[in-house]
């Protein structure tokens, strides 16, 4: 069976993995990135900029430990993550794109989503394929 590495939890792969007929059945699977509605764009208030900051460290840290527990294959290039909401935010959440090369918010943009991924799901967002950690 082949897997997307980081598309899927640890969780998930153990139970898809253990399941009976899977061996040997040529089943193929695969899950292509969902797209996030992005209802509005915007520049990044210094709150904002800072939450994004602290949860993306804080997610990519968790990425690096399943790396060397085995539990991930590898670490993905973006991370969606949460940030602060205010009044310009209407959709379910204002997220960031984290770059976890250049540990930078990608265009110190802000979204503003219509609804979020489900979780360790990758997403495409604003035109990058990122992994969505949760909130």
């Amino acid at each position: 069976m082949t897997l997307l590495a980081g598309c899927l939890s640890p969780e998930v792969v153990r139970k898809i993995e253990g399941a009976p007929g899977q061996e040997g059945t040529g089943i193929f699977l695969s899950r292509l990135p969902e797209t996030i509605r992005i209802l509005a764009t915007y520049q990044a208030s210094e709150d904002q900029a800072e939450e994004a900051r602290n949860r993306a460290r804080r997610i990519f840290a968790q990425i690096e430990n399943d790396i060397a527990m085995g539990h991930r294959k590898e670490a993905p290039r973006f991370l969606a993550v949460h940030t602060l909401s205010d009044e310009r935010i209407r959709g379910e959440a204002a997220m960031a794109l984290w770059d976890t090369h250049t540990e930078e918010i990608v265009g110190n943009n802000i979204y503003d989503v219509e609804a979020l991924p489900l979780v360790d799901q990758l997403a495409r967002l604003d035109g990058y394929t990122a992994l969505y950690a949760g909130p």
